[in-house]
């Protein structure tokens, strides 16, 4: 049986987010299946072909897929989403903690790379190291001016 699932991806974004991200109701019958996957990222920011957005992405799939196995049979990445076509094992209906944990690790992935200064006691926080790209999440919206990772 094929579902459908349209999200708000939450790679190089906030976890914020989870909060507002509108979730398509999937179909309860039967376990296992196949559904159709399209994750936009957050204001539809363009960084999902970057290299490290990729690697990121692939990382984080492929942590999840390792104690919530699936298999993905299509899977295309476009600038601000991606999608994919993805089959759980039978008797298996967990579609929903696969994604929050791709979302969770990708997130992570970006938060720790924006907060390396600090502990590397470069700076006291995020935002005064120059040479990263926080200023650009900060200046788009996707932290707040304030952001400073909690671990």
């Amino acid at each position: 049986m094929l579902h459908s699932k349209r999200t708000i991806f939450m790679g190089i974004l906030t976890p914020s987010l989870a909060r507002r991200s509108p979730h398509v109701q999937l179909s309860k019958t039967g376990s296992g299946g196949t559904y159709f996957i399209t994750q936009i990222t957050y204001q539809r920011y363009p960084g999902l072909c970057r290299d490290i957005a990729r690697h990121s992405l692939r990382t984080a799939i492929n942590q999840v897929r390792e104690k919530h196995p699936f298999q993905i049979d299509a899977f295309v990445v476009l600038p601000e989403h991606f999608h994919c076509l993805l089959t759980l094992l039978p008797d298996d209906h967990d579609l929903s903690t696969r994604l929050r944990l791709i979302k969770t690790y990708v997130t992570r992935r970006c938060n720790y790379i924006h907060y390396n200064p600090v502990r590397h006691q470069l700076c006291q926080k995020p935002t005064e190291w120059k040479f990263s790209t926080v200023h650009r999440f900060i200046n788009q919206g996707i932290y707040q001016s304030d952001w400073e990772w909690q671990q």
